[in-house]
């Protein structure tokens, strides 16, 4: 008898992992600080509370960033916004 009661398996149960991973990119600028006219644009990218920075290796005019807004102020056709597509 022992032997057939070590022969059946108990299934085992289904879990389902539900994925909660969470992902933010923010895109802004700082001051550098040889240049006042100047702001280097950055982004930080957030994953599951946990943040990374890096400088995409662009520069913006001081007047052509805007604020509020957090992005570039004037037309879609920029020659800065033409740069990063090409």
């Amino acid at each position: 008898m022992g032997v057939l009661q070590n022969s059946f398996v108990k299934p085992k149960k289904n879990f389902i992992i539900l994925n909660s991973n969470t992902l933010k990119v923010l895109i802004f600028t700082r001051d550098i600080s040889n240049n006042p006219e100047k702001l280097t644009i950055y982004a930080r990218i957030t994953v599951n509370g946990k943040r990374a920075e890096i400088s995409l290796k662009r520069y913006v005019s001081v007047n052509e960033w805007d604020e509020n807004k957090g992005r570039l102020h004037g037309p879609t056709h920029s020659p800065f916004i033409e740069q990063l597509s090409g």
